[in-house]
């Protein structure tokens, strides 16, 4: 019988330490909101999460910052925000109703009390330079951003995430091989590269996730600071930035991720089996059939959440692209076609409104989900990693970059130039023969490379667990001639756009406040009216 690995010894125990319910005195009071109230700001969420696109893991995280961003920034309050944030979360479902007590205000006050400290001087006036404003935007997004992760850890915490991420770069550390290293990188700064990749890889952790991390990594106190801490951070706030975001952008962080790809899957599998039963689970993993049966469980598992993921995935993205392309379409081409050529070209209207949602729901609604083979690997690998056999070396080789001006170097740039020519070249070709006007095509373009954006990277997610390398064909060559141009495009364009969201701004900032400050009223309005009638009776 084979004996555990120390690191997966060490999983388990924290795994199990972690998920131990935490005991909260029947005594104390839950929080409770009123179900009507809790329904309205329920459908709300519901309503922007659908027309401002997120991945679905952060949705709790970003709602968090987004209601920090109205009460501090906008409606400037500095007292009871940790209050109202909490009531917010209860009635829009982001935490449970009648079950968080009400001594968690108070814990997330104290939280708050920091972040509020870093931005008590920076100001958002108009009297500001468009300069001075930009940059003091930005790092009071920045510090929204790492705070509400911060509370997002609080409200629900991510101990078991921490001991997975912890258990990983233990066995990456062993696994990798480093042949040469970035000039001018240290060993320490490449050990915080695989540490972030490691989060970003295995519990897709985002910018703000990884800011907070490095935060406490640079202040080993943050969680609790005393007042020279604080007033440290606040001292070099501008350089803490500039250095956190600087390594969370550092391109080594892409390349790793993809060496790392296959060690994620393992450890996402491996969590799910120890959660079966963590108290059962040393003997269960001990066992190689008994630990081949609870994999096999786990994988088959996975696979069926992430085809449900998929199909609400695709639910959620043809829902935005249709709004989206409506009212464009009744904002932008109806009004074109009636000044400017006299008459509705409707086949090109229609083509505009119908075609992206219908190709969203072909490309990713026949996705294949991961096979018997699949999980085979799966089992392999989690085995060579908590029996500690032999697993091969993950090897990192930095790639020398081509000599800027050399042929190579321009024969590339000539063929990548071609591959734009020929893929935008033809669509637009295909568009005139129909009878698309400049307006018109110009939407169906743009639209055709966000949507095979967003559906690649639906694809992809859905993609996540296959650790079988896939194999190449001149079909697959051709199909990457010719998307590639557009997938990038595509992601260019999503990536700027996502920064000024129109329909986003106006739910934000000219509806949401009103909103939030008629379900407070309607929720008084309720409990006044309860306390009467029980009066009466």
């Amino acid at each position: 019988m084979a004996n555990l690995s120390k690191t997966t010894q060490e999983l388990i125990n924290q795994i199990n330490t972690t998920t131990q319910p935490k005991h909260v005195s029947k005594e104390v009071e839950r929080i409770k909101v009123s179900l009507m109230a809790s329904k309205l700001a329920f459908y709300y969420e519901k309503l922007r999460n659908t027309i401002d696109y997120q991945e679905e893991h952060l949705l709790r995280r970003n709602a968090i910052r987004r209601v920090l961003r109205r009460l501090i920034v906008v409606e400037g309050r500095r007292e009871k925000v940790g209050r109202h944030l909490i009531y917010e979360l209860i009635r829009a479902s982001y935490l449970e109703n009648e079950k968080i007590p009400v001594t968690k205000i108070v814990e997330v006050e104290k939280i708050l009390y920091k972040y509020l400290y870093l931005l008590n001087d920076i100001k958002l006036t108009k009297n500001l330079s468009p300069k001075e404003f930009k940059e003091n935007s930005q790092i009071v997004n920045w510090v929204l951003g790492i705070a509400a992760s911060e509370l997002d850890e609080e409200l629900v915490p991510y101990n078991v995430d921490d001991a997975l991420v912890s258990a990983m770069y233990k066995t990456i550390k062993q696994d990798l091989v480093f042949f040469t290293l970035p000039p001018k990188m240290t060993a320490s700064e490449r050990d915080i590269h695989i540490y972030l990749a490691i989060h970003r890889s295995l519990i897709k952790s985002d910018f703000d996730i990884l800011s907070y991390k490095l935060l406490k990594l640079y202040y080993p106190d943050w969680p609790n600071p005393n007042a020279e801490t604080l007033e440290a951070v606040l001292k070099n706030l501008l350089l803490i930035r500039e250095a956190i975001t600087s390594q969370i952008k550092d391109p080594l962080g892409d390349k790793l991720i993809k060496l790392f790809k296959n060690h994620s899957v393992y450890f996402t599998i491996l969590k799910d089996t120890i959660l079966k039963n963590p108290k059962t689970a040393y003997q269960r993993l001990l066992d190689p059939n008994s630990l081949a049966a609870d994999v096999t469980e786990s994988a088959n598992l996975r696979y069926q959440k992430i085809k449900t993921k998929l199909k609400s995935s695709v639910r959620r993205s043809v829902a935005y692209i249709f709004i989206t392309k409506m009212a464009l379409g009744l904002a932008l081409e109806l009004p074109y076609d009636t000044i400017f050529l006299g008459h509705i070209n409707y086949i090109p209207l229609g083509i505009n409104i119908v075609f992206h949602p219908t190709m969203m729901f072909l490309v990713t609604g026949f996705t294949k989900i991961p096979g018997e083979k699949n999980t085979k690997q799966i089992i392999s690998g989690i085995q060579a990693i908590i029996y500690n056999q032999d697993r091969g070396k993950l090897i990192y080789k930095l790639k020398r970059s081509q000599t800027k001006g050399s042929a190579s170097n321009t024969l590339l740039a000539l063929i990548y130039v071609l591959m734009y020519s020929i893929s935008f070249g033809l669509v637009i070709y295909i568009l005139r023969m129909i009878n698309f006007n400049i307006l018109s095509g110009f939407l169906f373009v743009l639209f055709l490379s966000i949507i095979s954006f967003f559906a690649i990277r639906i694809k992809n997610g859905a993609k996540e667990l296959i650790v079988i390398e896939k194999k190449e064909n001149f079909i697959s060559f051709i199909i990457d001639f010719l998307t590639v141009p557009i997938l990038r495009a595509g992601r260019w364009i999503s990536l700027q756009s996502s920064k000024v969201n129109i329909f986003i701004f106006f739910l934000d900032f000219i509806i949401e406040a009103p909103f939030k400050m008629f379900l407070v009223a309607f929720e008084h309005l309720i409990a006044f009216v309860r306390e009467k009638k029980e009066d009466i009776t």
